[in-house]
């Protein structure tokens, strides 16, 4: 017997946007900047297709540090 899955696209985009996947980015950032060490700011944004969170560094040192030891790289793997 095969079972044949059709999605709605539509729901899944909006899903993608919704509130609650916002607020797990968020949540998720946090977390990833409360382990860095250096002083971090992070922006959501709701693109075309998906909730999105940036975590950029605050300061220059941060930036330079940031560079040099891709803390934020690391921190995903």
């Amino acid at each position: 017997m095969t079972t044949k899955i059709v999605l709605n696209s539509a729901g899944i985009q909006a899903l993608l946007k919704s509130l609650e996947i916002q607020n797990e980015l968020s949540r998720v950032a946090d977390s990833r900047i409360s382990k860095a060490a250096g002083n971090y700011k992070k922006s959501i944004e709701v693109q075309s297709t998906r909730a999105a969170v940036k975590i950029r560094p605050k300061d220059h040192k941060t930036y330079k540090k940031n560079l040099k030891n891709n803390e934020m790289v690391k921190m995903v793997k």
